[in-house]
């Protein structure tokens, strides 16, 4: 598989294995810190940090997998542009990895942080105030991806 899922002038890129790189850094330490919540519990500042991680990872991932599954899909009905050519597998078989593959796992992974953060809390109260910053945290990503601010 390997570069056969990507785009043939992305591989070519030599900025492409660092930016693999950094993605797969960033990831792994979204992976411990679901370890980091059970182990630093009773540390009040850590426990703060790891809070507004999650809460800013939730935001992203979230939004990027939803803006990234949207604009996959206007793209294979001709909605948006792909290079200025319509959309044939062949050719653009890199759009249905994204849709199918990458893209939902960037869902999974905001979730997952958004289950953790909401997990550590105990009072209802709490709760309620980690699913509305969780959503206020989407809708944000979701409108500057509308914008085209690539952060999200």
């Amino acid at each position: 598989m390997g570069f056969s899922l990507l785009k043939p002038s992305v591989a070519e890129l030599p900025e492409f294995q660092l930016i693999n790189w950094v993605a797969s850094v960033i990831l792994t330490a979204a992976g411990f810190l679901g370890l980091a919540f059970v182990h630093l519990k009773k540390r009040r500042i850590l426990t703060w940090l790891l809070l507004t991680i999650a809460l800013i990872g939730c935001a992203i991932s979230t939004s990027h997998g939803i803006y990234g599954i949207i604009y996959r899909i206007l793209q294979m009905t001709g909605v948006v542009g792909l290079e200025s050519e319509t959309f044939n597998i062949s050719e653009h078989a890199y759009v249905l990895w994204d849709l199918l593959l990458f893209e939902p796992w960037f869902i999974i992974e905001g979730l997952l942080l958004g289950v953790v953060g909401w997990h550590y809390h105990t009072k209802p109260s709490n709760k309620q105030i980690w699913l509305i910053l969780c959503t206020i945290g989407i809708i944000t990503g979701l409108v500057t991806g509308l914008l085209g601010v690539r952060f999200a």
